[in-house]
């Protein structure tokens, strides 16, 4: 970066308090650029002030999370809002929904992790995880869960898990239980 850029960016860079401003907003459920556009800052400079001042950088961040956890109510205000059309409601629902799982995976995302380790014919043991993965993915009613099958594993899980294997187990027989 010039020399001539650098002060430019310094010269134009929000103070605490207005970044601070900002940050509520974001926070608040507002976005970024929204916000700035309503103050009459540009978001550069408040880019430019997080990448100076770590404090802002760690308010910011919670502030993202706070937004993200905002998008999640508003999804179910939406779902519950009698004047709204069907598909505007879908429409507005799944922009949020994206929005958090592209974001958020770790909390809120449909990634699926599957572990084979069978002995024994593996082709077999492939086919019938196969069917038990499809079983499960298939109906929405029924998340996706730890198997534990002939003392071997088969993980099938994502990250919205919140029931312990034990009860997994207890609840549904593996494939290779012998009845």
């Amino acid at each position: 970066m010039l020399d001539w850029q650098r002060s430019s960016i310094m010269t134009r860079m929000l103070t605490v308090e207005q970044a601070r401003e900002l940050i509520t907003m974001v926070a608040n459920g507002r976005t970024l650029k929204s916000a700035c556009k309503e103050k009459g800052f540009n978001t550069a400079a408040f880019y430019a002030r997080r990448a100076v001042d770590v404090a802002i950088t760690g308010e910011y961040a919670r502030a993202r999370e706070m937004f993200d956890e905002t998008l999640e109510d508003d999804a179910l205000e939406i779902a519950d809002d009698p004047y709204l059309e069907p598909h505007e409601k879908r429409i507005r629902i799944e922009t949020r929904h994206k929005h958090l799982a592209a974001n958020r995976q770790a909390k809120w995302g449909n990634k699926v992790h599957l572990d084979v380790n069978v002995k024994g014919d593996p082709r077999e043991a492939e086919r019938k995880a196969d069917e038990r993965l499809l079983r499960l993915s298939s109906d929405p009613a029924v998340p996706l869960l730890t198997q534990v099958i002939d003392a071997e594993v088969i993980s099938v899980r994502t990250t919205a898990d919140k029931q312990s294997a034990g009860d997994i187990l207890d609840a549904e027989p593996g494939i290779f239980d012998q009845s």
